[in-house]
Order: C-alpha cells, then sequence, then structure tokens
C-alpha cells in the first residue's frame, strides 16, 4: 500500500533499512511499480541515484516498464546501465518492445545506431 501511495517514501525506508543485497531485490520492484504510473518521476529519483549495481537493476525494471510506452526513452536508459550484460539486455527488450510497436522506427533507430537485434541477442547469450 505505501509502495503505492508513497513511493518516494518506501524508497528511502528501502535504501536506509535494508542490506545493499536486500536493496539489490526490492529497489527494482519499487521502480517498476513506479514506472507504470508515474515514469516520469520515477526517471528522476532514478536520475538523482548514484551509479551502482542496484540502480542497474532498478533502470533495468524502469525500462522494461517504460519501453511499453516510450521505447526510444527506454532506450536511452538502457544505455546508462554500468554492467554490459545487463545493459545488452535492457537494450533487447526495449527493441523488441518498440519492433512490435513500431518495426519501421525500431529498425531506423537500429540503422542509425549501427546495431541489429540479432547481433544484440548473440552478445545477450554469451557469458560475460
Amino acid at each position: 500500500m505505501l509502495m503505492e501511495a508513497q513511493p518516494e517514501e518506501m524508497l528511502a525506508w528501502c535504501r536506509e533499512a535494508q542490506t545493499p543485497e536486500d536493496q539489490a531485490k526490492t529497489l527494482p520492484d519499487i521502480v517498476g511499480n513506479w514506472a507504470q504510473r508515474d515514469f516520469n518521476a520515477a526517471g528522476e529519483w532514478l536520475g538523482a541515484m548514484e551509479a551502482s549495481p542496484t540502480k542497474d537493476a532498478a533502470v533495468q525494471r524502469y525500462v522494461e516498464t517504460v519501453a511499453q510506452v516510450d521505447p526510444q526513452a527506454a532506450l536511452v536508459w538502457a544505455a546508462t546501465i554500468g554492467a554490459e550484460g545487463a545493459r545488452t539486455t535492457a537494450t533487447v527488450r526495449a527493441l523488441e518492445q518498440w519492433t512490435g510497436r513500431d518495426e519501421a522506427a525500431a529498425e531506423r533507430w537500429m540503422a542509425e545506431n549501427g546495431v541489429t537485434l540479432e547481433a544484440l541477442r548473440e552478445k545477450m547469450a554469451k557469458p560475460e
């Protein structure tokens, strides 16, 4: 209930009261739920967060949520993920969403950025 009504307070509690390991499990869920209701506010909060594996996990969940509404914005966020494997996975998920919604626009973006879904999927399948 608090997560829906006051996500910022819930996130603050999570960061103060939980261990880093627990935060890595909890923050992505909170951010994902928040992004479903207000992806701009959730994005602003994420933007202020310091780089860390926990932020990467939260951004990855954010990308999955935002890709359903604004796949191009999701791709911008995916690029901010520090861990290469997670960044590639988030990019693939956003491109898959975009391709399903507007294949021509997604294809143009991939051509402009020199990537293909096939190459990204191959990269994603390789262990780091």
